[in-house]
């Protein structure tokens, strides 16, 4: 289940109510820095909103469609017109099998659009959410220094945001390879790497998630 953006809202309400209690009493910098923060928060709520809508559709362009039915136990997935079907063999039969989640992702690296041939609306979706999606981490990362001098809290910060934007996107290491993933955890950032790696992205939606939980129990 993807994020919606109220969640991204609910941390600027409690920012925004943060900074009229106190923005008489902070000094230039830290007002300059909370109406930037306001700024850069609203900004957030649109890229997230831009970035899922382009993850669902390349999910739904290239990702093969399943579905459980819990009566039978029948699972069938649908790729390019082609259907197939497994009945899952259950302990009890007079218990139904019950599909708790689904998790799904696809990744392609760089080099792909080289080798492979795809309808251009599919290259062009591709292309505007790796653009977004590095832009969008960066605007996080600002957001927690931001939020930093407002409240003067220096030890502030949010480690997926930071481990992305610094040891993905900023500063990769030798393993990553240059690729980025969509499903159903939002786009990713170089899910394909060729040895073991000190950070791995979880994805768009549970770092957001991360981000606004954090930012809520910074200034509530």
């Amino acid at each position: 289940m993807l994020i919606h953006s109220t969640d991204i809202r609910s941390a600027y309400k409690i920012i925004v109510r943060y900074v009229d209690k106190r923005f008489v009493e902070f000094t230039q910098e830290q007002q300059e820095a909370a109406n930037e923060l306001k700024r850069r928060i609203k900004r957030l709520e649109n890229e997230y909103n831009r970035l899922i809508q382009l993850n669902n559709l390349l999910c739904s362009d290239l990702l093969p469609k399943t579905h459980f039915d819990e009566s039978t136990g029948i699972m069938s997935t649908t790729f390019n017109g082609l259907t197939q079907s497994f009945k899952l063999n259950r302990a009890d039969p007079n218990k139904p099998v019950k599909l708790l989640s689904s998790s799904t992702i696809g990744a392609y690296s760089a080099d792909d659009s080289d080798r492979v041939k795809e309808p251009e609306n599919i290259t062009e979706n591709k292309m505007d959410m790796e653009q977004l999606l590095e832009g969008y981490y960066n605007n996080a990362f600002r957001i927690t220094k931001l939020a930093q001098t407002v409240t003067g809290k220096n030890k502030f910060h949010c480690k997926e945001i930071t481990m992305v934007r610094n040891n993905l996107i900023v500063h990769p290491e030798a393993v990553s390879i240059y690729s980025f993933g969509y499903g159903s955890n939002g786009p990713i950032v170089k899910p394909i790497h060729r040895g073991q790696s000190t950070w791995v992205d979880n994805g768009l939606t549970p770092n957001t998630t991360a981000l606004v939980k954090s930012l809520i129990e910074l200034f509530y």
